[in-house]
């Protein structure tokens, strides 16, 4: 497909920050051709043109940790007594309803969740999937959830002993069989999931680092979230992974929350991405990582939601505030938050795909976002964040352009049917809900 997009602010973020305004962008396949000022006519040809005046043409953000299989919980009563801890909230809340999916409730999960990434702007998300009651065939589902939305981006099995060994022997055997004939047909980075050490066996955690190893792919783990990991493991939950060599440059950790000084060097060293994801964080009262310290450190950090909501720009609002009160310091983060987000996040998440993200300037990947924003003062390279956090990244998106494709059109999606699926999750996810059980669960 070829387009022009013309007459919006065009703006690119990243290492070299630019704004045309007005501006305009040239797709040509799956990559943007050109990228110019848009000051004088074009010869008149046949390539379809959209209108951006009064928008804002921005890169595709990029998600680098978040959980489809959550979008059922939406209006969900835990179980049992009201949770008061970390671990409450796993035994009552997420780990019963992970046991009681189905694979045609995974499906419209990751399909509804994803439409609502989209709708944000945002064009590629990075999964971590759990489902300990229908294990085999559910990262195909996702998979195909990706392809029929459009979104690029990753999922894995999350791991776990907590269901018991054969349970996680199962788990860890759809994560193969997903890296082995799936992903490579659906164009979607591997990885092995994992979920946080203290449910993890030493055997477990001995054949992920030799499988790990053998196919060339990173782990995606939940890495102290909170002191309950590290409480229960009885060892640093950092120096644990790092002794069985999962600690590298292709693996990704959530969270991060309890690290000391060394495990921040150890984490530095190894190259591994730690993603930030401030609101779970303070929702679940597990506190908030020292961002100044591991940025100081030299940790590679990014940025997810741990599929807290479906909008970047709210989590990095977020993680202004968090940034700010960790430090003790009101003037400190902003210019670490733009790094994280415009910079990071694609950087990484195109090191995996072997994708140009997060810019938009000739022979990039063509995944845009256009905002109906009319800026109330100029829009310049040196203020593209405060334009982003207060202005056109709190709206929905206008149209949605991936891999050169149209994703969404008008604020409507193209060759997809979000009311059709949610009107399928209404009958499908209250029996999930049904099929809840607080039993069953152990940690080693």
């Amino acid at each position: 497909m070829s387009l022009w997009i013309r007459h919006g602010i065009v703006i690119s973020p990243g290492d070299r920050p630019q704004v045309f305004s007005p501006g305009r962008v040239l797709v040509d396949g799956e990559r943007i051709a050109r990228v110019e000022a848009d000051i004088d006519e074009l010869p008149t040809d046949d390539i379809e043109t959209i209108d951006a005046s009064g928008c804002v043409v921005f890169p595709g953000q990029v998600l680098l940790h978040t959980h489809c299989y959550g979008y059922p919980a939406r209006g969900m009563s835990p179980l049992g007594a009201p949770s008061h801890s970390f671990l409450d909230i796993l035994r009552r809340v997420w780990w019963p309803l992970d046991r009681a999916l189905t694979l045609p409730a995974i499906g419209l999960a990751a399909r509804l969740y994803l439409w609502e990434l989209l709708r944000h702007g945002i064009t590629c998300a990075f999964d971590h999937h759990a489902s300990y009651g229908a294990i085999q065939g559910s990262l195909r589902e996702i998979a195909a959830a990706f392809a029929e939305v459009g979104l690029r981006g990753s999922t894995c099995f999350e791991v776990s002993c907590r269901c018991g060994a054969k349970a996680a022997e199962a788990a860890l055997e759809e994560n193969l069989q997903f890296i082995r004939e799936v992903a490579p047909r659906f164009g979607v980075a591997p990885f092995i999931g994992l979920h946080a050490s203290f449910t993890l066996s030493d055997s477990i955690l001995s054949r992920v680092a030799s499988l790990s190893e053998d196919l060339g792919v990173g782990v995606h783990a939940h890495l102290c979230e909170g002191p309950t990991d590290r409480r229960l493991s009885g060892i640093s939950p950092v120096r644990r992974f790092a002794r069985f060599g999962l600690l590298n440059e292709k693996s990704i950790f959530a969270h991060g929350v309890d690290l000391g000084q060394a495990e921040y060097a150890l984490l530095a060293e190894s190259g591994a991405t730690l993603v930030l994801n401030p609101r779970s964080n303070l929702k679940n009262a597990v506190g908030l990582p020292s961002v100044r310290g591991l940025a100081q450190a030299g940790v590679r950090l990014a940025l997810g939601n741990d599929g807290f909501g479906s909008s970047l720009c709210a989590e990095a609002q977020t993680a202004a505030g968090t940034l700010a009160i960790g430090a003790g310091d009101p003037g400190f983060g902003w210019n670490l938050l733009e790094s994280i987000l415009f910079k990071n996040n694609p950087e990484i998440v195109g090191r995996f795909l072997g994708k140009k993200l997060g810019v938009i300037e000739q022979g990039a990947a063509a995944d845009i976002a256009i905002f109906p924003y009319h800026p109330p003062t100029p829009v310049e390279a040196t203020n593209i964040l405060a334009h982003y956090l207060f202005g056109f990244g709190t709206m929905p998106a206008r149209e949605v352009i991936i891999n050169g494709k149209m994703r969404m059109q008008n604020g409507l999606p193209v060759d997809f049917r979000p009311e059709e699926c949610a009107a399928q999750a209404r009958y499908i996810f209250p029996g999930v809900w049904q099929k809840r059980s607080l039993r069953g669960f152990r940690v080693p």
